[in-house]
């Protein structure tokens, strides 16, 4: 596009309000402005100026961001990257054709290094020629090679145009995922100040809204279960948090109601999106239930035997490393399973990919995990699919315990308590006590058998 983009207009006009709140020093929408423009004559020396697929390595910040928005203004293509990646990024630039890797870092001058690509995938070149601002987001790669999905920066950025209130607002989901580049433009588009964290651990988290006197966390609910867990919402001053809005993947009911009780006087608001799609507004039923409405004039939704649909303005231009998944009439199957009831209102049941087949019962994750949490000595529970030569699948369970537990006993424990609240197929047959990680970089839980395996 190669021009102001009404985001920047809106940036500038914010003037000396803060913006980012980034090691312990605040940033006006002055400063994050005047960083844009000297990215943009820096990018203009690396024949960056336009047209080019620039990638960058790092977590918000004022460099982060400002390269983002100039890549906006000169019609580039960004390519956010996780900042603790290694053995991956190799293949992830490959996948996107950058021209340029920016290793941006929390401190220090930033290290650029050219990458020589010449561009071959017919999308890519489709937008860079229509000097198009674009996005890659990859998908978290939990099934094998993660895909990579190309989104028209602008289309992208339609539902943030109405000017919303402004919110102190914690970044808690990273930057290259889209529940947290959603966190980034509400924020930057309604002139609200954003809360970056060097570590997203309950206690580091806390502490910020604490500090910073937070009013929105954005956050999974695998994220919120472990902050339930930790005990560090009893440590620290969160009166000041008006809404936590979830999603990425399903909440368990039990914590849910952790939630409301800690918390009664802050909005429990269900979110939904997907990397190929962003996150439609949404709104929750008013009992604060696991019920939600997509509520977006740009977006329609419907459901075909029990899996969503939806059809969105502001979709992706497609996969640059995989087969479109759109109909010819512009409806996509999420891959969501989900129940419908009166109203329009969805509550999402699971991953079609996450089902578990247990001799021909299918069985949703979510809903084991919502029992299993009820029990005494349980910090947080993953239940996912194991091979069995006879079934398929059984339902296996791994558990994180706030005290050491003889695993027979806790065996033992588990199955009384689930046969008076389960079928007998959706007991978990395989219990064992977690000694590695359950939960991505991304805050998802890691429901792949063969990734569990791995670490152990």
């Amino acid at each position: 596009m190669n021009g102001r983009h009404w985001l920047t207009e809106r940036i500038k006009k914010a003037g000396a309000e803060p913006c980012l709140a980034h090691q312990d020093c605040i940033y006006n929408y002055d400063l994050l402005a005047a960083q844009s423009e000297e990215w943009k004559a820096r990018l203009g020396t690396l024949d960056c100026a336009s047209r080019a697929v620039i990638a960058f390595q790092g977590d918000y910040s004022p460099t982060t961001v400002s390269l983002l928005l100039a890549c906006l203004e000169l019609g580039n293509i960004a390519v956010p990257l996780a900042p603790g990646l290694r053995n991956e990024i190799s293949e992830l630039l490959r996948i996107s054709e950058a021209r340029i890797l920016i290793r941006t870092g929390s401190t220090g001058p930033c290290e650029i290094q050219k990458l020589n690509v010449t561009p071959q995938n017919a999308l890519l070149k489709a937008t860079t020629e229509s000097e198009t601002a674009g996005l890659v987001i990859f998908s978290s790669g939990s099934t094998g090679v993660p895909k990579a999905t190309l989104h028209d920066l602008a289309r992208f950025l339609m539902k943030f145009e109405r000017q919303r209130a402004p919110l102190t607002t914690i970044a808690v989901p990273p930057m290259d995922h889209i529940a947290g580049l959603d966190t980034l433009f509400y924020c930057l588009s309604s002139g609200g100040k954003l809360v970056c964290l060097d570590s997203r651990n309950p206690e580091e988290v806390c502490l910020a809204v604490e500090r910073h006197r937070v009013e929105l966390l954005p956050a999974s609910a695998a994220f919120l279960n472990l902050l339930l867990a930790s005990g560090a919402m009893e440590r620290y001053d969160l009166s000041s948090l008006r809404t936590i809005a979830y999603g990425s993947d399903v909440m368990p009911t039990a914590t849910l109601s952790r939630l409301r009780e800690h918390l009664p006087a802050v909005t429990l608001l269900q979110k939904y999106g997907t990397t190929e799609l962003g996150s439609p507004s949404t709104r929750s039923r008013p009992d604060g239930s696991l019920w939600l409405k997509i509520n977006d004039e740009g977006c329609e939704a419907k459901v075909v035997e029990g899996a969503l649909w939806i059809k969105s303005q502001s979709a992706m231009l497609g996969y640059l490393n995989s087969p479109s998944p759109f109909e010819e009439d512009g409806w996509i199957n999420t891959g969501d399973m989900v129940e419908q009831s009166d109203g329009g209102y969805l509550r999402i049941l699971g991953r079609q990919s996450d089902l578990i087949n247990v001799g021909g019962h299918k069985v949703f994750p979510a809903e084991v995990e919502t029992v299993l949490l009820q029990l005494s000595n349980v910090e947080d529970v993953l239940v996912y699919g194991k091979t069995n030569p006879l079934l398929g699948k059984v339902v296996a369970a791994r558990f994180r315990l706030k005290e050491p537990e003889d695993v027979t006993r806790l065996k033992q424990r588990v199955r009384r308590f689930c046969h008076a609240q389960l079928s007998a197929h959706k007991i978990p047959v395989e219990i064992e006590i977690a000694a590695g990680e359950m939960m991505t970089a991304r805050q998802k839980k890691i429901r792949r058998e063969s990734a569990l395996a791995a670490n152990g």
